[in-house]
């Protein structure tokens, strides 16, 4: 049996010691929100750091970490200290065995004063996408740099507001506004009975928790895509969530 890690380590000034005194309380917020979403924990440990600034915080995971969840918490300090200019992080993926296709990273960026992520990266995707460029078009190694793999789940696991939320952001006009930061991250489209939706490997701050759950799992399993549709099977590790699917198997 293998154990997967997703690790790292960084700063974030919060401006003065007495905002990183008060960091503390905005995580032990987030803390109680994640509990009462999916009762899990922040996926980072935190510290004052004086010996780097006044405000400096030291942020790191030694096993089990969740970038998504520094996002959250960088993003609550942003607002809460009016912070300003464009921070950012990398974390790396390992494994206690020398599996295939279980290390990788990724990072993000961050615009503090917009308050907004900026785009990250995945290791792993990007690898994919650079070989493919670098590949002979028609030639067999074109093809197997391309080759991707796709979940397919029932659209039930998703909240009747996470359809709507979908239904906004991969509209036609909004895929091709080159402004819209949800569909760079999540590069996908609507089907005819649900939505292709890209598993990213970076921290997604703005995206519904439920999906934000799928899409991470996906990605550790190895999938690049989920294809959410209506009678596709469900899976019993996930919550029927939207109220047309209640009963079901």
């Amino acid at each position: 049996m293998a154990d997967y890690f997703c690790q790292f380590s960084c700063l974030f000034d919060v401006g003065s010691a007495a905002n990183a005194a008060c960091a503390a309380g905005i995580r032990e917020a987030l803390a109680a929100e994640l509990e009462r979403e999916d009762g899990s924990r922040p996926g980072f440990e935190m510290a004052a750091d004086p010996a780097s600034g006044p405000g400096a915080l030291w942020i790191h995971s030694d096993e089990s970490g969740e970038p998504e969840h520094v996002v959250r918490f960088v993003l609550r300090c942003a607002a809460a200290f009016d912070l300003h200019g464009v921070w950012g992080f990398t974390w790396s993926l390992g494994c206690s065995k020398p599996r295939v296709d279980a290390f990788g990273g990724g990072a993000q960026v961050i615009d503090l004063g917009k308050r907004v992520t900026l785009g990250g990266i995945d290791c792993g995707h990007w690898l994919i996408e650079r070989t493919a460029e670098a590949t002979e078009p028609g030639s067999s190694a074109d093809r197997r740099a391309r080759e991707l793999r796709f979940r397919e789940l029932s659209s039930g696991h998703l909240a009747a507001e996470t359809w709507a939320w979908l239904d906004t952001w991969f509209a036609d006009d909004r895929l091709r506004d080159p402004k819209n930061s949800i569909a760079s991250q999540l590069a996908g489209g609507k089907t005819r009975h649900g939505w292709l939706v890209y598993a990213p490997n970076w921290a997604l701050p703005d995206v519904p928790q439920e999906l934000v759950r799928i899409l991470t799992d996906a990605r550790r399993g190895g999938y690049d895509y989920v294809l959410f549709d209506c009678n596709a099977a469900a899976d019993r590790n996930y919550p029927l969530a939207h109220p047309d699917f209640a009963g079901r198997a």
